[in-house]
């Protein structure tokens, strides 16, 4: 609601968003929760505008890191179900959430709108910051990267016996490297990775670059072994890990798929859901 008279006033306050013009009388300007001093309303579209880019990329971080988030309790609860030894070590994961994965997160700030936001219909207020496509994909590269995760500590623990270090770095780098590499697929959830502008956030790159480079100091410098038991790996380990990333974002693809081009099972089970 838009105004700048006395009258206006009990409409500005009733409002959600009550707007007064920079000529209107104080009553109109204490009643409103915002001020347009210039008087151009084409600055209320540009607003609305970034707005709506901010929240779709707050979507994307509190998605980014509640997935990486969630994989590491699953992992260690699978462990302990098993009664194996940790696959990943509270300083691993400490390293993974505050240093390899907190410089992509913080350049999603800095993404450009990824589509036409003002074609989106309005968001409700009482609306969850997460919606079910969001919940969805949490829950999916999660599970995905938790039973990948597993699943290599199983595989090299058990091929080298003794060597309980090699499994824990493979882990390691599993979990810190298949979040540089899905992060690029969350950016955009209407498009599939290949139909987006990958390279177009220069922040998020230098962040996937020093995420990975801090990745490898973590496994490589002698200090850093000592600190975080980790051991060198070999090429063909890190062919081993670019699949397992590749295969994580081919999983949420799938998923951003299902949703965007809602087969009739799908639709069904989604009206389902919301009517719950």
């Amino acid at each position: 609601m838009t105004g700048d008279g006395i009258n206006d006033a009990p409409a500005l306050k009733q409002a959600d968003i009550g707007v007064a013009l920079g000529t209107a009388t104080d009553v109109a300007k204490e009643a409103a929760g915002m001020i347009l001093l210039e008087n151009n309303f084409r600055t209320i579209v540009e607003a609305v505008r970034q707005g709506r880019i901010i929240f779709e990329n707050i979507k994307k971080i509190v998605l980014y890191f509640l997935s990486d988030s969630l994989a590491e309790v699953l992992i260690i609860i699978t462990a302990l179900v098993f009664k194996w030894p940790l696959p990943i070590l509270a300083s691993q994961i400490i390293w993974v959430n505050l240093i390899d994965d907190t410089f992509p997160a913080l350049a999603l700030t800095q993404d450009p709108a990824t589509h036409d936001v003002m074609q989106d219909k309005p968001i409700k207020k009482e609306s969850n910051i997460l919606n079910l496509e969001s919940k969805a994909l949490i829950a999916l590269i999660s599970l995905v990267t938790a039973l990948f995760s597993v699943f290599t500590f199983w595989l090299f623990w058990q091929k080298s016996e003794v060597n309980l270090d090699l499994a824990r770095t493979l882990t390691f780098a599993v979990l810190g490297t298949s979040s540089l590499f899905y992060v690029f697929s969350v950016r955009n959830l209407k498009k599939p990775i290949w139909q987006t502008k990958i390279f177009n956030n220069w922040f998020l790159n230098g962040g996937i670059v020093l995420g990975a480079f801090l990745q490898v100091i973590a496994i490589y410098h002698p200090f850093l072994q000592n600190i975080f038991k980790t051991v060198p790996l070999s090429v063909w380990h890190w062919f081993y890990i670019t699949i397992v990333g590749l295969l994580v974002i081919g999983a949420i693809e799938m998923v951003k798929w299902l949703f965007n081009k809602k087969p009739h099972w799908f639709q069904i089970f989604i009206k389902t859901k919301t009517r719950q």
